[in-house]
């Protein structure tokens, strides 16, 4: 999906190759499956079809609601900003459980490779926290 997110729309070939899968046939049968369950939509309008991202997973997988992370003016912006950096780099992103436990750090997103299986704890600070609680901020960037 993260493939299709950054080219918007891939013909199977492209796909293939950007998976390094050794068949198509194996490419072909996900892609149907995924079509079918409406996380991609296919363009058969000319020989090669081409797949992109249907609206439903652009709105599961890759929008996040930022009152999620804080109710501040900018962390609209701020977030918004964050996750396309993230996803421009070709990470995943995720919103972490936002559950607080005491005593507990949490994270606001989570950014994962998965070419070097590694994440990235993603911290979103508004303009208000950084100039009423710089070190707090300092603190959540550290962590």
């Amino acid at each position: 999906m993260l493939i299709l997110y950054k080219k918007k729309s891939l013909q199977l070939t492209e796909i293939t190759e950007k998976l390094g899968a050794k068949t198509r046939d194996d490419v072909v049968l996900i892609l149907k499956n995924m079509v079918k369950d409406s996380l991609l939509e296919a363009d058969n309008s000319t020989r090669n079809s081409k797949y992109s991202l249907s609206k439903k997973t652009v709105k599961n997988y890759f929008t996040f609601d930022p009152k999620m992370i804080g109710t501040a003016e900018d962390i609209p912006q701020v977030t918004q900003k964050a996750v396309k950096s993230y996803l421009d780099m070709g990470l995943f992103v995720t919103l972490a459980l936002q559950k607080i436990e005491k005593n507990e750090d949490r994270t606001d997103l989570i950014a994962y490779s998965f070419d070097t299986e590694k994440s990235i704890s993603v911290e979103i600070e508004s303009t208000s926290e950084l100039l009423s609680h710089p070190e707090h901020a300092i603190y959540n960037m550290r962590k």
